[in-house]
């Protein structure tokens, strides 16, 4: 009898640590906890290519480096090899061929580049290749979307889905009327790319998130900011978190979440602020997170760290990073990165991959 109560209590403590009963209401669905895993090796960055402007969110189409700009356009196209400037893409302006407003954050599939217009809510592809030979952008796809919500901070994170999708994140933060904060849990928009109708939604918090952002984080709402990556065959979405030591795989198609979150790694704190993950790309068979976990803003000689992981949720490394960065990408066998302070693309030539 006193070893089936013993073995009893032992499953009780088992499942008390194997999932975390505060995040499960904040998330509304269980959250399991994955032990953090020991520092396996320091990785060696190397600078490849100065720009003459603070690099800070960009993305990379095969040779192509894809840079957020502030100037005379949105964003400026250079060879990832000899950083060349190649030209630029969506003219600021009101006239013909210029964009008022676009979203820095892009998605590339084979020359397509995939972005959104977050005040008149249009969706657009453009062709990378015949932008830069014609020296104008070549829009392929222009759709309105539907928006649920007028006035609140705009969408990001877009992907271009299979069978004639695309997917939008939606802050669903309120900006005007002199009013701030949440109006709904964020989440993940699946859009009908003909009509621009929303086919289904993914929240990303439950109900319990509500209460604790307008307790705990007046001005600062944005608790729900994700960093994600498709997979392969675009039916997964892996998302790590700004604000939380978190992140998660999202069924595309069936609507599912699974969630975790690392173990002995800095909780957010009352009227502390700290950055989390910062970025997180796909090789297609491993996903690589940047983590630091520092206070904002983040000192000077600060260390980063990558983590991977699989498709399963699985944590495989934990390696260091001399510095902080802020935005990451795969191409080719080597991981590039950017820190918001400087003008140079970093890279980590990658070795002994896990599948």
């Amino acid at each position: 009898m006193l070893r089936k109560v013993v073995i009893l209590v032992f499953v009780n403590l088992l499942l008390l640590y194997s999932c975390v009963p505060g995040d499960s209401a904040f998330f509304g669905q269980k959250v399991v906890l994955r032990n953090d895993i020991p520092i396996s090796d320091t990785l060696e960055v190397e600078k490849i290519i100065e720009l003459d402007y603070e690099l800070t969110q960009f993305n990379i189409s095969d040779s192509i480096l894809i840079t957020w700009y502030n100037h005379d356009f949105h964003f400026l196209l250079n060879d990832l090899k000899t950083g060349e400037l190649l030209g630029g893409m969506c003219r600021r302006g009101r006239g013909p061929d210029e964009f008022i407003s676009v979203m820095p954050r892009v998605d590339v599939c084979d020359n397509t580049v995939s972005l959104i217009d977050p005040i008149e809510n249009d969706y657009y592809e453009i062709d990378l290749a015949s932008t830069i030979s014609k020296g104008q952008t070549q829009v392929l796809t222009t759709i309105h979307f539907e928006s649920n919500r007028p006035g609140t901070i705009p969408y990001a994170n877009v992907h271009k889905l299979p069978e004639r999708r695309f997917m939008l994140y939606d802050f669903c933060y309120q900006t005007e009327n002199q009013k701030t904060g949440l109006v709904e849990i964020p989440y993940y928009a699946v859009y009908d790319i003909e009509t621009g109708r929303i086919q289904k939604t993914i929240h990303l918090g439950g109900p319990r998130c509500m209460r604790y952002l307008e307790k705990h984080t007046p001005g600062h709402g944005i608790m729900f900011y994700p960093f994600d990556c498709l997979s392969t065959s675009g039916d997964k979405l892996a998302f790590v978190l700004m604000d939380f030591p978190v992140y998660g795989i999202i069924d595309l198609n069936k609507g599912e979440k699974l969630i975790y979150r690392i173990s002995d790694l800095p909780d957010f704190e009352d009227g502390v602020l700290r950055r989390h993950f910062s970025g997180v790309c796909t090789d297609g068979n491993n996903i690589y997170a940047l983590y630091h976990g520092r206070s904002r803003p983040a000192k000077d000689g600060a260390t980063s760290f990558l983590y991977t992981f699989n498709w399963s949720g699985e944590l495989i490394k934990k390696e260091v990073i001399a510095g902080i960065y802020n935005d990451i990408h795969y191409s080719d066998g080597n991981l590039y990165l950017s820190n918001q302070t400087k003008s140079y693309l970093f890279r980590i030539k990658l070795k002994n991959q896990c599948v």
